[in-house]
């Protein structure tokens, strides 16, 4: 039992939700909800799933947790972008994705956009 700590239940917490869109000819990595190992498991699985695909924009002021697993994708994603000659552009960061990329020291990594 642990004392102190209330938790949601599960009916209020945002499955998360991975996708990439066209914008303006620049691909836009698109993070909402909880972006954890299920996410990215699904979003890696589906027909438009890629490990790591270079973007140019990641919009990522919908997350409301990133998971260790969600961290690690959006490295991924970011490599793929620097080894294709640019710096991603992390757009209007939730406060989970500030607090976890902070921790790992991987916000100067980032052109972040509030």
């Amino acid at each position: 039992m642990v004392v102190g700590m209330a938790v949601a239940p599960r009916a209020a917490w945002t499955a998360g939700r991975i996708s990439i869109e066209e914008s303006s000819g620049e691909q836009v990595l698109y993070l909402t909800g909880e972006v954890d190992q299920a996410t990215v498991s699904t979003y890696e699985a589906s027909s438009h799933g890629r490990a790591s695909p270079p973007v140019g924009v990641i919009e990522a002021s919908g997350v409301t947790f990133l998971a260790v697993a969600g961290a690690g994708f959006l490295l991924r994603c970011a490599y793929a972008t620097w080894v294709a000659g640019t710096t991603p552009i992390l757009r209007s960061p939730s406060q989970p994705v500030l607090r976890v990329l902070g921790r790992l020291g991987a916000m100067q990594l980032f052109h972040v956009v509030p």
